[in-house]
């Protein structure tokens, strides 16, 4: 008997051991994973004033005692471990690659010149050897998870739709918790939003949950298809309220992931439709209420988002039109789309996508290294590379990398330290920063520049282990479930994003826990083949773009 689809990608994910379904195991990793996606992003102490600490706080707190209970678990339960435990090298690239970060990590915080300031993470954001060392251990815990994947996307659809909500009654300042209240000056009103605070992080946080929300959108079925709608509507409303121009990386990707996702037959195309079509009457409705209270909202001057809410007429009629098209595809049984015409689409949305984003850089490239002269104004000025580039973000970048190249061998390898920028960089570059832009900087404002400088290159290379592992393992199954492709589009968006964001308590660890869960077993080995395909309904004899439930 030919061994099914589920099987043969199941045979490449190298696991260690797998737990048997009776154990608590299993369950309480899906558990960790559902709480701390859906609870995380909610969570909030003395409004914005303790938001980033708070979280912190929780996560580290619930992180340490889970490992706790679960080396308890399993220890109690260890005779219903089957598998080859004591093989090292079955440990998949993900496990290799955390293991590997909170090694160097370690040795960073050790050698650093403020080992108690780089172990709690006081000096910067609170992104500490403590924090780190959390992330480890819910790795632990959710990558041995049949269903962590899964769960930890149905917190996200949840907690994602809330934080949304909360943000765009913001917006329009209704404020039911009281977070604009006399302590918050008025100059800061505009930047904080929702329970996460910072719009900047607001905006990260809607990187993962957009893709995430409509790619489900796509991929499942039914009711669940159809339940999507109106988290997507809110989606689109949140990525207005953002106001910070890393919304729009949520945005385009979001559209970029449906259509990749939708192309693979008639009805997904026809969900694909349907998503973006929510999307669309997000930003209508946007506008109209805007336009009916213009005194009742926060400015989007000089933001990207006031051209979403500038033609609602346009918005409405295209949604419309895709609305149509979707019950179009979804009545016709007569029009199919073969694996070479999906294959073709799939190829031609690439295409396009690479199109678009050479024009840009060639843009990019005109206006900073040719026509130097000429005056931009608006989104335009994003084009011309400076030291004020992206909210004095280019300055920083040029600094934060010379201050690399002239660092002795050790920071070179391990760093300066978990979160030990801002004295380093303040030495060396001080008084430049504040020549040009008035301010001080704990953070390079981009990941990857963030983890060579504190971590070394050992460092930025274990993270990028293990980011590879997780999306590799989560690529693996997202023909079959919708669940690893909402995950695996959330990652994707996060990532880019992560090139002009900071690492932080609040949507960093949602990140690691995607990719943690993505390299969770798949399977149970005590349950027959039958079975679990059955449950998993990934049979072969199913389309997997028809697939509604899978575990991740």
């Amino acid at each position: 008997m030919e061994p099914s689809v589920n099987d043969q990608i199941e045979a490449k994910i190298k696991r260690p051991f797998i737990w048997k379904s009776e154990n608590l195991m299993p369950v309480m990793g899906a558990a960790f994973a559902f709480f701390v996606m859906l609870l995380h992003p909610l969570l909030f102490d003395d409004l914005f004033f303790n938001i980033n600490r708070f979280k912190h706080a929780v996560y580290c707190y619930s992180a340490y005692l889970g490992l706790v209970a679960y080396m308890l678990l399993g220890y109690m339960k260890r005779k219903n471990m089957t598998g080859r435990i004591y093989e090292p090298f079955a440990f998949s690239l993900a496990d290799w690659g955390m293991l590997a970060f909170s090694v160097v990590c370690a040795i960073s915080c050790a050698l650093s010149h403020d080992p108690q300031s780089a172990f709690t993470g006081d000096e910067g954001r609170k992104s500490g050897l403590l924090f780190i060392l959390a992330m480890s251990a819910m790795h632990i815990i959710v990558s041995r998870s049949p269903s962590a994947g899964k769960r930890a996307v149905e917190g996200l659809l949840i907690s994602g739709a809330l934080v949304a909500l909360l943000g765009v009654l913001n917006f329009f300042y209704i404020d039911p918790f009281g977070f604009y209240g006399p302590r918050l000056s008025e100059n800061s009103v505009p930047r904080f939003i929702s329970t996460i605070g910072n719009i900047d992080f607001f905006a990260a946080f809607l990187c993962l949950y957009l893709p995430c929300v409509m790619v489900f959108c796509v991929k499942a079925q039914g009711i669940k298809s159809f339940l999507c709608f109106p988290a997507i509507a809110i989606g689109a409303c949140a990525i207005v309220a953002a106001r910070a121009d890393g919304a729009m990386v949520a945005l385009a990707f979001s559209f970029f992931s449906c259509l990749l996702f939708g192309v693979q037959s008639r009805k997904t195309l026809a969900r694909a439709f349907f998503a973006m079509a929510a999307a669309l009457f997000g930003f209508a409705g946007m506008a109209v209420i805007i336009e009916a209270h213009p005194d009742g909202y926060m400015t989007l001057e000089k933001s990207l988002q006031e051209y979403l809410v500038k033609y609602p007429s346009l918005m409405s009629v295209c949604a419309v039109l895709l609305l149509g098209a979707s019950y179009a595809l979804h009545k016709s049984k007569k029009l199919l789309i073969s694996k070479k015409t999906a294959r073709f689409l799939r190829r031609l949305i690439w295409f396009l996508f690479i199109c678009a984003v050479f024009a840009l850089v060639c843009l990019f490239i005109y206006y900073t290294f040719i026509n130097t002269e000429a005056e931009l104004s608006g989104s335009m000025k994003l084009f011309r590379f400076t030291d004020k580039w992206g909210t004095h973000r280019g300055g920083v970048w040029v600094r934060c990398l010379k201050l690399y190249a002239q660092s002795p061998l050790r920071v070179k390898l391990v760093g300066l330290g978990p979160d030990l920028l801002k004295k380093p960089l303040a030495d060396a570059y001080g008084k430049e920063i504040i020549a040009y832009c008035n301010l001080s900087f704990d953070n390079a404002h981009n990941e990857i520049i963030q983890y060579l400088l504190t971590f070394g290159a050992l460092g930025l290379t274990a993270y990028l282990l293990f980011v590879a592992g997780g999306m590799h393992t989560i690529y693996l199954r997202m023909k079959q479930c919708p669940y690893a492709a909402a995950a695996f589009a959330a990652a994707a968006t996060y990532l880019v994003h992560a090139l002009v964001t900071v690492n932080q308590p609040i949507t960093t660890p949602l990140l690691f826990l995607l990719l943690s869960a993505g390299a969770s077993c798949g399977k149970e080995a005590d349950k027959p083949a039958a079975a679990q395909r059955k449950e998993t309904a990934c049979e072969t004899s199913t389309p997997p773009e028809e697939n509604g439930s899978c575990a991740l």
